[in-house]
C-alpha cells in the first residue's frame, strides 16, 4: 500500500477505455509524477515539467505507459508538449485544463507490482540510511508542522492564478499530512518539502510548537568562491604552480572535526573539502590587494552594494542586480562583453583570473563548485557536528541557511562561527524569523 496525490474528483475509470481500466493505479501514478516533479524541481506555475520516457515506462509500466498518457491527454486530464531532443530534452507535461484549478488529495495505490516499481525507481526520495547526517536531518523534517488553514488563506490572497494556488496548497497538504520527501543532488545539496516550499509560507511552520527561525550566511556563494580562490592562491604560494586547479586534486575528502568521535569518511566528490584544500586561519597573509579587498567585502556582506556603486546601479534594484551578477559573472558559460563582468574584472583581477581558470574545461564548474562547497560546509560540517553533539537541537537546511527554533539559534550561530574561524574567515551571519524580520539581539546570541 502506498499513497500518492491526485486532483480531487479524478477517477481514472472515467477516462480510460475498458482495455486499460485495470491500469487505473498506473494512471494515478502518472498524474502524481507530473505534479511531484513540479515541486521537486521548483518549476514555475505555468511551465511544463520534463519527464523522461524511460523513467515513465519504468514506473508506470512499459506496455501501457504511452497508451495511458495519450488517453489522459486527449480528454484534458493532462497536457503534453510533444517536443523533444534525443538525449537532451524530453516531453513536457502539465495538469490539463480539466483539473488545473482542482486541489490535490491523497489517494491510495494498491497494485503490488506498481508499488514494487515505485519502490525501485523512486527510492531517491528518502535519505541514505548509512549517512547519519541525512538520517538526522530527515528525522527533524518529520517533526515539521504547518498551520494549514492559515497558510492556505495567506497563499490565496496573492492572486497568482488558480494553478499557482493549487500548487502551494499541495505543498502545504504534504507537510500537514506528514508526506515527506528528501533528496540530495549530485552537488550534495539537500532538497525537501521544506527547501522547496514557497518562502512566504515558512512563517506558518513550527517544530515542537516553536516557530522556525533562520541563520543565513550573507553573500554566501561569493564567500565560498572567495574561499575557493584563497585555496588556489595558497597552492600557488606553496609551490604547486599557478595552473593547479582544485578539481584536479586527489586528496581524499574527510570532514575535520576534533570534537566528534565518530568522524566519517565520504567517497571523494569532484573537489575536496575546504579543510583538505589547505584553508586554515592565518593563510590569508600577503594576499594580493584586490583579493584581500574582495574577501573583506564578502565577509561584511556588502559585495553587491560595492559592485552596484561601481556599476552605477541604484539601491532600489538590489535583487535584480544580484540575479544579473550571477548570470553575467559567476554563471556565464562563455566570456562576453558585459558591464558587470567588466566591473568585476577591473576591481578584482586576481579573483577574475581564478574564476576564468575554474571555467576552463567546463563553464558550469564554477557554480557547481560553489554549491558543493556550500553543502560541504553547511550540511556535512556544521549540521553533522550539531546532530552529533546536540541531537536535541532542531535542524532544517535551506542551502546556505540553517533553520532551527528560537531557543537554539544562539548555539547554531556559535557552531557556524567556530567552523568559519577554522577557515580564517568571519562572515556576517543574520538571524531572522520566518517572516524576514530580524530576531531580537538576545535571541541571536543566547546559548
Amino acid at each position: 500500500m502506498r499513497f500518492i496525490w491526485n486532483p480531487d474528483g479524478f477517477r481514472p475509470d472515467d477516462f480510460l477505455p475498458s482495455r486499460l481500466r485495470h491500469q487505473a493505479d498506473a494512471a494515478r501514478v502518472l498524474v502524481h509524477l507530473i505534479e511531484y516533479r513540479r515541486l521537486d524541481k521548483r518549476y514555475k506555475a505555468h511551465d511544463g515539467v520534463t519527464l523522461q520516457a524511460k523513467f515513465l515506462r519504468n514506473v508506470v509500466g512499459v506496455e501501457h505507459c504511452e497508451a495511458i498518457r495519450d488517453c489522459l491527454a486527449a480528454q484534458g486530464v493532462i497536457s503534453v508538449r510533444r517536443s523533444y531532443t534525443v538525449g537532451l530534452h524530453s516531453f513536457e507535461f502539465k495538469i490539463g485544463p480539466l483539473f488545473k484549478s482542482s486541489p490535490f488529495r491523497r489517494v491510495q495505490v494498491t497494485d503490488k507490482f506498481l508499488i514494487g516499481r515505485m519502490d525501485r525507481h523512486l527510492s531517491r526520495t528518502v535519505p541514505d540510511p548509512h549517512d547519519p547526517t541525512e538520517v538526522g536531518l530527515f528525522s527533524w523534517l518529520k517533526e515539521l508542522t504547518i498551520d494549514a488553514p492559515a497558510a492556505k488563506a495567506y497563499a490565496s490572497t496573492f492572486g497568482e492564478g488558480a494553478e499557482w494556488v493549487r500548487q502551494k496548497a499541495l505543498s502545504i497538504d504534504m507537510i500537514e499530512q506528514a508526506d515527506h520527501w528528501f533528496t540530495r543532488d549530485r552537488f550534495r545539496r539537500v532538497h525537501t518539502n521544506f527547501t522547496n516550499l514557497w518562502g512566504g509560507l515558512r512563517r506558518f511552520l513550527a517544530v515542537g510548537g516553536e516557530q522556525v527561525v533562520e541563520l543565513d550566511i550573507a553573500n554566501s556563494q561569493p564567500l565560498f568562491f572567495g574561499l575557493l580562490a584563497l585555496a588556489k592562491w595558497q597552492l600557488s604560494q606553496d609551490g604547486e604552480g599557478e595552473q593547479t586547479v582544485l578539481s584536479e586534486m586527489t586528496i581524499p575528502r574527510r570532514l575535520i572535526d576534533t570534537t566528534c568521535n565518530n568522524s566519517v569518511s565520504i567517497s571523494p566528490p569532484p573537489i575536496p573539502s575546504l579543510y583538505d584544500a589547505g584553508m586554515h586561519a592565518g593563510s590569508q597573509r600577503y594576499l594580493p590587494h584586490d583579493l584581500a579587498n574582495y574577501m573583506t567585502l564578502v565577509q561584511r556582506g556588502t559585495i553587491y552594494e560595492f559592485l552596484m556603486d561601481k556599476a552605477r546601479r541604484t539601491w532600489e534594484d538590489r535583487g535584480e542586480f544580484k540575479e544579473s551578477f550571477f548570470q553575467h559573472v559567476f554563471y556565464a558559460k562563455t566570456p562576453y562583453p558585459n558591464a558587470l563582468a567588466n566591473v568585476f574584472r577591473q576591481e578584482f583581477p586576481s579573483a577574475h583570473r581564478i574564476l576564468t581558470d575554474l571555467k576552463a574545461n567546463e563553464p558550469r564548474d564554477a557554480p557547481r563548485k560553489m554549491q558543493q562547497l556550500e553543502a560541504d560546509f553547511v550540511i556535512d560540517t556544521c549540521c553533522r557536528k550539531l546532530l552529533t553533539t546536540h541531537p536535541q537541537v532542531p535542524l532544517l537546511t535551506l542551502h546556505d541557511g540553517i533553520w532551527t527554533t528560537s531557543p537554539h539559534i544562539g548555539l547554531v550561530r556559535q557552531t557556524v562561527e567556530a567552523e568559519f574561524a577554522k577557515l580564517g574567515v568571519h562572515p556576517l551571519l543574520r538571524c531572522r524569523a520566518a517572516n524576514g524580520l530580524s530576531l531580537p539581539p538576545d535571541a541571536s546570541v543566547q546559548t
